[in-house]
């Protein structure tokens, strides 16, 4: 059995991913221990531990999620972190320059405030690449 950060047990099964075409390991968070607002999950979250690059596709093959709600809950989770390519971007929750989860080609989750910004890569002169996120990312993704 998994500990996440936040102290909650994540229990772990195999499941047949048809995308991967083999066994998948996902992990089932616990419930919230309180009534919470309804704006909180009522139960476990199926988090997917193998989660990377041959998910491709906007659905989870295995589950039906949307892609980018998969890789969050995998960052969110703090589970198996390595499942995730990282860059460095000023996140715009916190305004903090951070290291952060990159879950899709438009999406990185950012470990210290966990909002999930709108991302992308912008080529300099050269071969210099930056991130940026937010505004100036829907700009550049339109």
């Amino acid at each position: 059995m998994n500990v996440l950060p936040q102290g909650q047990p994540a229990e772990t099964r195999k499941t047949f991913c048809p995308r991967c075409n083999r066994d998948v390991t996902v992990a089932i968070t616990a419930a919230p221990l309180h009534g919470g607002h309804a704006t909180l999950p009522d139960a476990g979250e199926v988090v997917c531990l193998d989660f990377g690059a041959q998910c491709a596709g906007p659905l989870c093959a295995a589950f039906a999620l949307p892609r980018v709600v998969m890789g969050v809950r995998l960052a969110r989770s703090g589970l198996r972190p390595e499942r995730l390519p990282h860059v460095n971007a000023v996140c715009d929750g916190c305004a903090h320059l951070v290291r952060m989860e990159v879950v899709d080609e438009n999406h990185a989750h950012c470990p210290e405030c966990g909002t999930v910004n709108i991302w992308t890569l912008v080529r300099l002169d050269g071969e210099e690449w930056v991130a940026v996120t937010g505004k100036r990312a829907e700009l550049e993704l339109s």
